[in-house]
């Protein structure tokens, strides 16, 4: 009996791409999604992306897709909170194994590996290490397609939310962007892939910006604004 895996999902390409590789390997029984939202916007983090849309994708997966509502005062230790209980309730149900689609950001994936080891849970990374710009041509080769859901807003160009995730994109991008967005630069929806049943047909709206202030660990504050793309099924 293959062991159950339940797989960390935002909707994106790398969390798609890291799930397709599993599929494809055939060592867990995956056996569900798991979405983390917004109590206050019953969206999906910085992804922007509403629940529907989430749902849309576990139809056409034939997936399950359990959805963690994490309170809107954003902590870390709401998060934290949230998670624990879920992860509870998956060693409830027999599931030992937590899929993500990280690639190289190792404090992230330590943090994880923390929070997984007290419950005995143990972290698969299908894309670990994995080079970001054959990821993102592999993704795209595998005939996934996306839509940038959210992006950063850079100088001297046009906003990336809205545009088709393919080679035009990568060729675009500046110089200073991950290809996988790997470092929160971008964040992306996937419409269709060879994992679906059928596409999820969307209607792209209208471009809304955010902005957002952050410290670092010296504590100097700066500025960060993202666009949002009004994602909807049509």
């Amino acid at each position: 009996m293959k062991p159950k895996l339940s797989m960390a999902w935002s909707g994106g390409k790398d969390c798609s791409l890291a799930l397709w590789k599993l599929q494809n390997q055939s060592d867990f029984d995956i056996v569900e999604l798991h979405t983390t939202v917004n109590g206050d916007t019953r969206r999906v983090g910085m992804h922007g992306v509403a629940l529907d849309l989430i749902q849309a994708q576990g139809d056409r997966l034939n997936i399950p897709i359990h959805f963690i509502e994490i309170p809107s005062d954003s902590t870390n230790d709401s998060y934290e909170k949230a998670m624990d209980a879920y992860y509870n309730s998956v060693l409830d149900r027999g599931i030992g194994h937590i899929g993500f689609g990280d690639i190289f950001l190792e404090d992230l994936k330590a943090y994880r590996d923390q929070m997984l080891e007290g419950k005995k849970l143990e972290g698969v990374y299908p894309l670990w290490m994995e080079n970001s710009q054959a990821l993102a041509e592999e993704f795209i080769a595998s005939d996934f397609k996306a839509i940038i859901c959210a992006g950063k807003q850079y100088p001297h160009r046009s906003s990336l939310a809205g545009l088709n995730f393919n080679h035009d994109f990568l060729r675009e991008i500046p110089e200073e962007v991950d290809p996988c967005g790997e470092n929160g630069e971008f964040h992306s929806f996937v419409i269709n892939g060879p994992n679906y049943t059928s596409p999820i047909s969307i209607d792209v709206g209208e471009i809304q910006t955010h902005h957002y202030h952050f410290k670092d660990k010296n504590g100097i504050e700066s500025k960060t604004s993202f666009d949002f793309a009004d994602l909807r099924l049509s």
